[in-house]
């Protein structure tokens, strides 16, 4: 089979692409406000069902399942001596949940069942650091007198990376989440309410799609891939690469502005610097940064967003707190300016030159971007080369 026949066959009579078209177009609150991998909203949610004194018509129903669910976990684990039965005596009513105390995404507290949960929620993100160490600390000193429950939460399960916190936390994945929420639909959906019901059916049918690995959406996207692998390979393989598209076009628009000379650069950052910082010895005693060695330079940001900064990169510590205290006193100018100085970089001034928003027609890009690159020429480019040229002069 030639390409032509197979991109005809992928696109011609494909009643997978039209289901996949059809799931992808349903209308979901969750998807249009982009919060299907934002952490913070996933734990306001989780908070708001697992409190038993909100809105949401379930009492304590939610929260008993969910802390039955890991403590039958914990019991296959050896982790803890609280049981489901345990769970099934306590009353719930006084448990007090809680978003990002002591920096812990959920926390759950009840003084007459005498426990306290901790949840720790990874969506998108990775563990970092000793974090789940210093919840134990912190709950330990905190909240002695109650029995401690540790969740990790993450979409597939996972248990913590290190051995001292896997004997800790609980393992639990959003599909234990997902489940929980349909058996309350199942169940309760008649003290729920129609609008309570809509919204957890939203919320469970935006995790089976977007978050867990093993949704309706990803098998038949793995379905129609199979049958039409020859032809996606194809489309795959001229997917433009917009951040280098993006790059191309900031150095083509830039040679309009000689004042500015290019630097070191890559896809995910574009450099330039006034001839007149060259000029100043000291501005190029710079030292694990560019190979240029230059200290101080102007800086495309190629994002999901374009902006621009003024980055002041490591080097000798008395000229870059002689920077930073010029940015210190011409905050107007310097816009960016950080509390501190921080130890290696520091963005001392920024500009948004394009949004996510913008169209993704080449045409349209260029013009933003010459447009923004010419607005920060006229109004504050020169105001920044010379304020650090007469401080030298000074």
């Amino acid at each position: 089979m030639d390409e032509q026949q197979a991109l005809e066959n992928l696109i011609v009579n494909n009643h997978d692409f039209e289901r996949l078209e059809d799931m992808l177009a349903e209308f979901n609150i969750f998807s249009v406000l982009g919060i299907d991998r934002s952490e913070n909203r996933h734990s306001a949610f989780l908070a708001w069902l697992l409190d038993p004194s909100e809105n949401h018509g379930l009492s304590d129903y939610f929260l008993r399942g969910f802390l039955s669910r890991i403590t039958s976990y914990a019991r296959a684990l050896g982790i803890g001596d609280v049981t489901p039965f345990t769970v099934d005596q306590w009353k719930l009513r006084d448990t007090n949940v809680e978003t990002e105390r002591h920096r812990i995404d959920i926390l759950l507290t009840n003084r007459i069942d005498k426990f306290v949960c901790v949840i720790e929620n990874k969506v998108s993100s990775a563990e970092h650091g000793n974090q789940l160490e210093r919840y134990r600390q912190r709950v330990a000193s905190e909240y002695p007198d109650l029995v401690p429950l540790y969740v990790f939460l993450t979409i597939d399960g996972e248990e913590p990376v290190k051995a001292s916190d896997a004997m800790n936390y609980i393992p639990m994945s959003y599909s234990d989440i997902a489940e929980l929420i349909q058996r309350a639909l199942d169940s309760r959906s008649s003290s729920m309410g129609i609008n309570v019901c809509g919204v957890l059916h939203q919320y469970v049918t935006s995790l089976r799609r977007y978050v867990l690995v093993d949704s309706d959406i990803q098998r038949l996207a793995r379905q129609i891939y199979y049958t039409h692998k020859a032809a996606i390979d194809l489309i795959i393989e001229a997917k433009p690469d917009e951040q280098q598209e993006r790059r191309d076009i900031i150095e083509s628009v830039m040679k309009e502005f000689p004042e500015l000379q290019p630097d070191t650069s890559a896809k995910s950052f574009v450099r330039y610097y006034p001839p007149q910082w060259d000029k100043i010895p000291e501005l190029l005693e710079g030292d694990g940064w560019t190979s240029t060695g230059r200290m101080l330079l102007l800086e495309f940001r190629n994002r999901s967003t374009l902006t621009l900064h003024l980055v002041l990169g490591p080097g000798p510590k008395a000229i870059r707190e002689r920077i930073f205290d010029l940015g210190q006193r011409e905050k107007r100018l310097f816009n960016n300016v950080p509390k501190t100085l921080p130890p290696k970089w520091s963005s001392l001034y920024r500009k948004s030159v394009l949004t996510s928003s913008v169209s993704n027609e080449i045409e349209a890009i260029e013009e933003g971007i010459r447009q923004a690159v010419s607005r920060f020429m006229q109004d504050d480019c020169g105001a920044l080369v010379d304020a650090i040229v007469e401080e030298w002069q000074s």
